[in-house]
């Protein structure tokens, strides 16, 4: 019996939001993508924000997680795909299928480097909030953004090399 490869968190988040052709179609929305990098910002700003809040800061919180699940879900299909945020969306799909779908090796060296670079930045941000630390916090964001987008960048790389090898064969 073949072995098979185990499940990535990656691949569990997107099972968990339930992404399948159509949701990963409307969420390659530029509108999409861009509005869902706003979620960051606007939980740091509800957890710094905590104490004066007091109780609606659960409803804040059950709030962005509606919001992040929603998302891919509340725009239209894009006209057009050649556009960079569009390409960052579809490569995160491709590097969810790179059990089945050929990655180029040095594509995989640079994401990985940059998911831990944006993991690196959580410790510092929850210190932050957890202490109100704006040094702390602004550090964990500035690590986790920088990441992220780092990644997206290496997504559309990924985009970009999986189409022109469509065009090849």
């Amino acid at each position: 019996m073949p072995k098979s490869k185990p499940i990535t968190m990656e691949q569990r988040m997107a099972a968990w939001m339930l992404m399948n052709d159509e949701t990963w179609q409307r969420h390659a929305n530029p509108l999409s993508g861009y509005s869902r990098m706003l979620t960051l910002p606007m939980l740091v700003l509800l957890l710094w924000k905590r104490r004066s809040l007091g109780g609606w800061t659960w409803v804040g919180l059950l709030f962005l997680m509606i919001w992040n699940w929603w998302n891919p879900r509340a725009f239209p299909r894009p006209k057009q795909t050649n556009n960079w945020m569009s390409k960052a969306v579809l490569g995160e799909r491709i590097w969810l299928q790179r059990g089945q779908l050929q990655v180029p090796p040095p594509l995989t060296k640079g994401i990985e480097r940059w998911i831990l670079l944006s993991a690196s930045g959580m410790p510092f941000l929850i210190h932050g909030l957890w202490r109100f630390r704006p040094g702390s916090t602004g550090i964990g964001m500035v690590l986790i953004y920088l990441g992220k987008l780092l990644f997206l960048n290496r997504m559309v790389k990924l985009t970009d090399a999986r189409r022109s090898q469509k065009r090849c064969h």
